[in-house]
């Protein structure tokens, strides 16, 4: 997992404290969310299945995919991306997420 502050556009993220930076605006991610994006960007520019995120974000080894869409959806809140014209997160159909 990404260890160092990582550039998405114009929002920084620095994964040990799980904090997202933009133009003096902080928001504070929580515990799997945050692991969420930090498997989207080991991953990057790759697609993660549902089966990396349950091993690598929530240690399982089942995940729903409702509950995984759900974390998606508060990163996307967060970023202020729209999924219909993503700049961040891409949905990619029969394979996953990706940045």
């Amino acid at each position: 997992m990404p260890q160092t502050a990582f550039r998405l556009k114009h929002w920084t993220y620095h994964p040990s404290s799980g904090r997202l930076e933009a133009d003096g605006e902080e928001i504070e991610l929580t515990g799997l969310t945050a692991r969420t994006l930090d498997v989207l960007i080991a991953h990057a520019p790759h697609p993660v299945s549902l089966e990396t995120f349950a091993q690598d974000a929530w240690r399982q080894p089942h995940l729903s995919e409702d509950t995984l869409a759900q974390r998606i959806a508060q990163l996307r809140k967060a970023l202020g991306d729209n999924p219909r014209a993503p700049q961040f997160i891409r949905t990619l159909r029969g394979e996953g997420y990706a940045l």
